[in-house]
């Protein structure tokens, strides 16, 4: 594979070149400004292109791939259930552009096109609207057969008139089930349609040039692999958060609900959480960042937003803010270093029945220290600490759970492994020029030299299979999960756009975005490419997998797999540390294949994942009679809450001891947010703990202040604790509520979470109660019981299935097996093997 020999600097500073190229081809705007801004996003398209050409790892170039492919990956972004635009306008727009799109339009970097066809889309979409508001007018018999697809991005789109109008009202039709289904009756069904189209058409209303621009680039990436990518100022902001362990924030997020931006999650311990002044649900009107240019959150995106409530720490951001109806306050918040806690690394000690130690770490991302705080700790950061407590503890083995871990940095998988090595080589990285790198771990001290067992699933991919395998091959660790991993091998480089634009006629137009480019392949230490392949277990846990789920080897324009058979250093067999050898894997494996037929919990975990995969099945393809869609309804109740009631009691008899291991910094975090909340008062002077505010129910549990979101709860598995819900009624009201009024009051919540509201008026899902309860106090002291019911039972769900993990049990009863059977380090015929399984 030859890299072609072009100055990248050249490159770069030769985009600023092209613009008078661009200012001919340019049609003149009303303003200078407008001007100033077509012709930058022009230039920022063709440095996509440019350096895509470039210094992508394939030798794919623009001529290899044709218009129509483009302008189709395009339309399946746009209309990704193949339902808006027909197949007259499909068929329209390659007969228009199928010629001509690159050479007349891409490679001057216009983007007229998507223009025009998102206008169109627009208008499809309102006539759309407007006919399903008619339609919701007129009777509709539910008895009637028929079935609706959930899943319509693989086929045909349909023909303008009665085709297209077939498909939209079986989507009417679906919706209605749905909400029957929940418990709804026929008007309030009819309403809560007539509120989903409403939502749509509020995002038809918001401009969004910024997300049309990022779907074709991202289309024009797509066709070179499916993991290069270009991202927006605000979404490219937002994706580093999600790869760093601390960002410059001001420390909260934001949702959009309805036609409103408010405050979501709230950084425990954070300058804003201590302060008080915010709490989920509050409105932002409006926010004027460091430029000093106000945006209305009305049609902003919550990207964009977060891109303004970022800045160098210090930063000053205004915002206009507004609570349940009160007047509008002003408030002044500062920039200032935030923990993305849900990123980082976390542990548990776990006490097995014979008194055996297993530490478990579990990593969600590969993260780094980011550009935005400097000296940020690092994934590996955080797992050395989490395996020093575990050391000082006397564990015998460690689980490392990266199930459900899409990956991060590459860099951090390679030093993760050197985490559990004494020194050598972890991973290999070619590139287009065939140069090969080594990554190697130089320090000559592992931080654990036991038994290590890797769990994954099959969406464990990139940085995540990097690190299993190349512990795999060295001998140093057994995998257990899925057959295989997810199937990414390759590696993006990250380039900042504006650094070309700072060198451009453009530097004062809106800044340019990022791009995800990849760049190379990664190797494990025998030259293997987990590419399309993945990692194969040792001993295979399945986890469920949803009927739409797609590995790598299935995506459009997945690199091929390659092995790297030159220039492959030699693997120097670990020393010091625990190994795997054929007769332990054999024995480690033999006795996974006893407990998989002996043990109760693994022939329970099969029917959950069995029920779990079947009722994911027929989600995707319902009938439409609301009879028989409600009695498949309760069939799957009646299986669901069998096997929680055995989940449940194998639980009760068979929980190992499990005590949480957090890391310092999170552990500080969230003693100042619970010092917080118990200090924290209502407006009427009530404590702050054991309400409901806002959606968010605020209670005490074993000494610890516990925050549940009434809309991440499941009301249809809530349903399962309905006698808990109606003695929390009757205890607060002193009537009798019957099981029909509570479910009613779930479905109601289940349909008001999908319709986006905002919880102001809690209320108004239990307005079916009202009558029998008179008293307006006693009502309200009714619902919040409820509320508080509802969150505690979610709470020990939650709980009770962290604490009976059943893959998770299994990955610790190999490492302990492995343990007890190789107290010695490195015994006979131990060291790297090329082969997964015996």
């Amino acid at each position: 594979m030859q890299h072609r020999d072009t100055s990248f600097a050249a490159r770069l500073l030769g985009v600023a070149c092209l613009s008078a190229a661009l200012g001919v081809r340019a049609n003149p705007s009303p303003t200078p400004a407008a001007v100033s801004e077509g012709l930058s996003a022009k230039a920022e398209a063709v440095a996509v292109m440019d350096l895509l050409q470039s210094y992508h790892f394939s030798d794919t170039t623009f001529q290899d791939i044709s218009s129509a492919e483009l302008l189709d990956g395009f339309l399946d972004d746009l209309d990704a259930e193949h339902s808006v635009l027909t197949a007259e306008d499909v068929r329209f727009w390659h007969a228009r552009f199928d010629r001509n799109l690159k050479a007349v339009y891409l490679l001057n970097g216009n983007l007229a096109p998507i223009d025009e066809i998102y206008a169109r889309y627009v208008r499809r979409a309102r006539s759309r609207i407007v006919w399903l508001q008619e339609k919701l007018t007129t009777p509709v018999d539910f008895s009637q057969p028929g079935t609706f697809e959930r899943d319509r991005s693989t086929a045909l789109r349909p023909a303008e008139g009665n085709e297209a109008d077939a498909l939209w009202y079986v989507w009417m039709r679906d919706r209605l089930a749905e909400a029957l289904v929940a418990g709804a009756d026929e008007a309030r069904a009819r309403e809560h349609v007539r509120t989903l189209l409403m939502r749509w058409s509020e995002e038809l209303d918001r401009p969004r040039p910024w997300a049309v621009r990022e779907a074709f680039l991202n289309a024009i990436t797509g066709a070179f692999d499916p993991h290069s990518g270009y991202f927006c100022t605000a979404t490219a902001e937002e994706f580093e958060a999600e790869l760093s362990s601390e960002t410059l924030s001001v420390g909260f997020r934001l949702v959009r609900t309805g036609n409103k931006i408010v405050v979501g999650r709230i950084a425990p311990g954070s300058a804003v959480d201590l302060a008080g002044e915010l709490i989920p649900g509050d409105e932002i009107v409006s926010i004027r960042g460091s430029d000093g240019q106000p945006v209305d959150c009305a049609t902003a995106s919550p990207a964009a937003l977060y891109a303004r409530l970022s800045g160098p720490e210090g930063t000053a951001v205004e915002a206009e803010v507004r609570r349940d109806g009160e007047a509008v306050r002003k408030l002044t918040l500062r920039c200032s270093p935030q923990q993305m806690i849900e990123n980082r690394a976390s542990g548990s000690l776990v006490t097995l029945p014979d008194g055996t130690h297993v530490g478990v770490v579990s990593l969600p991302v590969f993260y780094g220290s980011g550009q935005q705080v400097k000296g940020a700790p690092t994934a590996e950061d955080d797992v050395r600490e989490l395996l020093g407590v575990f050391k000082e503890r006397g564990v015998s083995a460690v689980v490392m759970d990266l199930r459900d871990n899409a990956g991060g940095l590459i860099e951090q998988a390679a030093r993760l492994a050197g985490l559990f090595l004494h020194g050598g080589t972890t991973l290999l990285a070619r590139g287009s020029s065939g140069a090969v790198d080594v990554l190697c771990d130089d320090d000559p001290r592992a931080d654990f030299a036991g038994p290590l067992v890797v769990l994954t699933s099959p969406a464990s991919a990139s940085a995540s299979e990097a690190l299993a395998g190349s512990l795999q091959r060295l001998g140093r660790a057994v995998v257990v999960g899925g057959e295989t991993t997810f199937g990414k091998g390759s590696v993006q480089h990250y380039i900042d756009l504006a650094a070309l634009q700072a060198q451009s006629p453009w530097k004062q137009s809106e800044r340019w975005g990022k791009m995800r480019l990849t760049r190379r392949l990664y190797y494990l230490p025998d030259g293997s490419s987990p590419q399309r392949t993945g990692i194969r277990s040792d001993v295979i846990v399945q986890s469920p997998v949803s009927p739409g789920f797609r590995s790598e080897s299935a995506l459009p324009h997945a690199l091929p797999s390659l092995r790297l058979d030159s220039a492959l250093p030699e693997i120097v067999r670990p020393d010091g540390v625990a190994l795997v050898n054929s007769a332990l894997l054999s024995a480690l494996v033999g006795g996974a294949t006893r407990r998989a037929k002996e043990l109760p919990e693994l022939a329970l975990w099969r029917e959950i994942r069995s029920l779990t995969e079947r009722r994911l099945a027929a989600a995707s393809v319902r009938s439409l009679r609301v009879e028989e869609r409600r009695k498949d309804h309760e069939t799957e109740l009646d299986q669901r809450r069998e096997l929680r009631k055995r989940y449940l009691s194998q639980a009760s008899a068979d929980a190992y001891q499990e005590e949480a291991v957090e890391l310092r910094s999170i552990s500080e975090a969230q003693e100042r947010h619970q010092r917080a909340l118990r200090s924290r008062k209502c407006a009427d002077g009530r404590p702050w703990v054991n309400g409901v505010h806002r959606g968010i129910v605020v209670f005490e549990r074993a000494g610890k202040v516990v925050e549940v979101d009434l809309r991440r709860i499941d009301y249809t598995r809530a349903a399962d604790d309905m006698d808990t819900l109606v003695t929390a009624w009757k205890g607060a009201t002193g009537v009798i509520a019957s099981r029909t009024d509570i479910s009613r009051c779930l479905a109601e919540l289940s349909l008001l979470v999908e319709e986006g509201w905002d919880f102001g008026d809690l209320l108004r899902p239990f307005s079916g109660c009202r009558s029998t309860v008179p008293a307006e106090a006693t009502f309200r002291a009714g619902v919040e019981a409820v509320c508080l019911c509802l969150a505690r039972n979610e709470e020990e769900r939650l709980r009770c299935s962290a604490g009976f993990d059943i893959p998770a049990r299994e990955a610790v009863r190999v490492a302990a097996e492995w343990a007890a059977r190789d107290r010695t380090v490195n015994g006979p015929d131990a060291g790297p093997r090329s082969t997964t399984a015996p």
